[in-house]
């Protein structure tokens, strides 16, 4: 995974450090093609959010697309998975993260 995403960040123009970074939007592709989701509402989240870096790569085909890629053509899974949109019932719903889980419990 490091050697793909820091070569896939070289001819992108980044820093070593930014592609040590980047290591997260590989496993990103990778979990997205082993669960068939797109990966083109990631791209546009990490464009939006670290698009004005100089030099950052960007997400397609850069680490995410190049996890999506690697998932597809390394053959080391025997397949994917679909895993369908979740409905929600309309209603009133609480989000719970791990910093404020503890606090509900008590």
């Amino acid at each position: 995974m490091t050697s793909i995403t820091q070569e896939v960040c070289k001819e992108a123009g980044s820093s070593p450090r930014d592609a040590e970074r980047s290591k997260n939007f590989f496993a990103l592709g990778l979990v997205s093609w082993l669960y068939t989701r797109p990966i083109e509402p990631h791209a546009r989240w990490i464009t939006e959010r670290f698009g004005s870096r100089p030099r950052w790569p960007r997400p397609t085909p850069g680490p995410s697309g190049a996890g999506f890629d690697f998932g597809e053509t390394a053959e080391l899974f025997e397949s994917n998975y679909e895993v369908r949109p979740a409905t929600f019932e309309p209603g009133e719903y609480v989000q719970v993260t791990g910093n404020s889980s503890p606090g509900l419990g008590s």
